[in-house]
């Protein structure tokens, strides 16, 4: 885990040719650091350890619609009184059957920031619920959450951000490259996705 300082630090050490800031300010590269934060969670399909997260939802009788987790990107796994759920789509159940269906849920929706029960529980119960979710966006109060392993991930992408807003193609390119090959590593290193079972 990091700190922005050492990402500004570490990624002005990629672009070189702004040691002393008159062309990026720590606050353009702070934007920048963030950017690749986000793309280095999105290029891992959210599924790195940091970006996995699980909670449970107390249902009630008669309530169809939950609140989502303020850090929510997309659904994995989920679960009603430990029963697996299958995915449908709100507009289907209106469509076909109307929403006012009640009994034991068997399938979910996502919809806006909410998330569905079809049918609508009939009695109290528990959602288990895993999604991935966007890390909090590093400040100078803010960590990253990745292991140091990462950061040469995200100040390369920063620099690519970086020589691309100067114009500076083949530089933004190499980092790119560069991005690349560490993104590789990273992905065979912490990703395992056991497609088995």
């Amino acid at each position: 885990m990091s700190t922005l300082a050492s990402l500004i630090t570490l990624t002005r050490e990629y672009i070189k040719i702004d040691p002393n800031a008159r062309v990026f300010s720590d606050t353009t590269l702070t934007n920048f650091i963030s950017r690749a934060y986000f793309q280095l969670q999105k290029d891992g399909s959210h599924r790195w350890r940091e970006c996995v997260a699980d909670t449970n939802i107390a249902t009630v009788a008669g309530q169809q619609d939950y609140a989502l987790p303020a850090d929510f990107l997309k659904a994995d796994l989920v679960r009603y009184n430990n029963q697996w759920l299958s995915t449908t789509d709100k507009r289907k159940i209106n469509i076909i059957q109307g929403n006012n269906t009640t009994g034991t849920p068997n399938a979910y929706y996502i919809y806006g920031a909410n998330l569905g029960m079809y049918p609508t529980p009939n009695t109290t119960g528990t959602i288990a619920f895993s999604y991935f979710k966007r890390l909090p966006t590093i400040t100078a109060s803010v960590d990253s959450l990745f292991p140091v392993d990462f950061d040469d991930g995200i100040a390369l992408y920063a620099s690519y951000i970086a020589f691309k807003s100067v114009n500076k193609m083949d530089m933004a390119a190499a980092s790119l490259s560069d991005y690349g090959a560490v993104l590789g590593t990273l992905l065979a290193s912490y990703i395992y996705d056991d497609t088995s079972v």
